[in-house]
């Protein structure tokens, strides 16, 4: 299996759990024992994962409003304090469309870049989405997966690859916005968005998107991989 494939397994994974409390894993070989350590705990709002050659960048809890205020109107993302299911949004709520950033504290890898977005599989479709824009630019996905997390939530998640020169930094943040087809509604889990310093493999024959429709959707995650160093960072 190819790495970048690997990591992108690794990511769908691990982030669909988001849990609020993420401690510093020391470094060492990525194992077992340190996803488990990981699936554990209770996910923050963002942080960051690195590796010798990527960085996942997550956000799981909602951080923004229609007026693009950093105050919450809880459109996507986890429940506050409970953490125990993802806030709903229908196209006809006042809170929609769905926004949110994804914040970047710094970029060491430059070769490639992804953006994935995951929801609580709970019958939403690609052909639900009208549209999904990265800092004002139109987002298509390229993989669609369903999957099963430990906890027995079934997730679907879409990624697409983005231009790594159009991701921001910090005090910059990378704005999400999530527009729903009339009538339809999505449980948004979170996003993540991922860098390297080599090509990003998406295997393409897994998902057809619709022509003239975007994605959506997501629930903050991360990756594990069986690299030596890795690097956690919560941000407030």
């Amino acid at each position: 299996m190819r790495k970048g494939r690997s990591l992108l397994l690794m990511g769908s994974l691990l982030g669909v759990c988001l849990l609020a409390v993420v401690p510093a894993l020391a470094q060492g070989p990525t194992a077992e024992e340190q996803l488990e350590t990981v699936l554990s705990q209770v996910g923050t709002a963002q942080f960051e994962l690195c590796g010798l050659d990527f960085c996942y960048y997550v956000t799981n809890e909602d951080n923004l409003n229609n007026a693009l205020v950093d105050t919450a109107d809880n459109d996507m993302g986890w429940n506050r304090p409970l953490y125990d299911t993802i806030y709903r949004t229908c196209q006809t709520d006042a809170k929609h469309p769905i926004e949110y950033t994804v914040d970047v504290s710094g970029i060491p890898f430059h070769a490639d870049a992804i953006l994935a977005l995951n929801a609580l599989d709970t019958g939403i479709q690609w052909s639900d989405i009208r549209r999904v824009d990265m800092n004002g630019q139109s987002w298509w996905p390229e993989t669609e997966e369903v999957y099963t997390n430990p906890d027995g939530r079934t997730w679907v998640s879409w990624k697409g690859h983005i231009d790594p020169s159009a991701v921001q930094m910090e005090p910059s943040k990378n704005l999400i916005t999530v527009y729903l087809k009339s009538g339809r509604c999505i449980r948004l889990g979170g996003s993540y968005i991922l860098m390297t310093d080599y090509p990003i493999e998406l295997e393409e024959e897994e998902f057809v998107p619709e022509p003239g429709t975007l994605v959506v959707l997501g629930s903050g995650l991360v990756a594990l991989t069986g690299y030596a160093a890795l690097r956690w960072k919560n941000s407030p």
